[in-house]
């Protein structure tokens, strides 16, 4: 029956839809921060006139969605199957946890953030996890590649998800002796910060 519902399992080109949709969407706020309209992210992002959160309120639901939406997946019958699809399912909802995690104890936050920018960020991480999880179930009795990187891929994974825990560890510890509401820009120091390992880790 589940296998039978049209947009549950569409096809793929409804895949490549929604990859386009992604596509052009990204190109829009590329092109507004070229132009100068900034996305209000970050503490040194301005908003006036909008609905605004805490900051660590703002972050949590930026993350939390795709973290149930990972989770979530693991209950539709059918959704996941194989272990390529269990793992992939469990690394998606493994990474926006630690995210939620850090958000609750780890970060420090001082700022607000306006709601309009909470509920895109937020709707482009849920799809990005749930179109992962779905495409994978797309693929599942497909033949398996000639060379196998599923626990190479694993591996990398976890040092990357490690390497980006320990960065946002020191970025946090930056602000602890000036108190929440040092909002003073600081270059950060060690943990091999002047090779950019915290971006590396977050791209692997």
């Amino acid at each position: 029956m589940w296998q039978s519902l049209p947009f549950l399992y569409a096809p793929s080109p409804l895949v490549a839809a929604m990859t386009a949709a992604c596509d052009v969407v990204l190109a829009v706020l590329a092109l507004s921060e070229f132009r100068g309209r900034n996305l209000a992210y970050s503490k040194f992002g301005r908003a006036r006139g909008a609905l605004l959160l805490p900051s660590r309120v703002g972050m949590f639901l930026l993350y939390a969605p795709a973290f149930a939406g990972a989770l979530a997946s693991f209950a539709v019958p059918g959704a996941v199957e194989g272990t390529r699809a269990g793992f992939l399912c469990a690394a998606v909802a493994v990474h926006f946890l630690k995210r939620v995690l850090e958000v609750l104890f780890v970060h420090r936050y001082s700022g607000s953030m306006p709601l309009g920018t909470i509920l895109l960020i937020s709707s482009y991480y849920l799809f990005n996890a749930v179109a992962m999880i779905y495409v994978q179930h797309l693929s599942y009795n497909l033949p398996e590649p000639a060379v196998d990187l599923l626990y190479p891929g694993m591996l990398v994974f976890a040092v990357g998800l490690a390497g980006n825990f320990y960065h946002h560890y020191l970025l946090s510890r930056l602000r602890a002796g000036g108190g929440g509401d040092n909002k003073a820009y600081k270059i950060p120091r060690g943990g091999l910060f002047e090779l950019c390992l915290l971006y590396t880790s977050r791209c692997v």
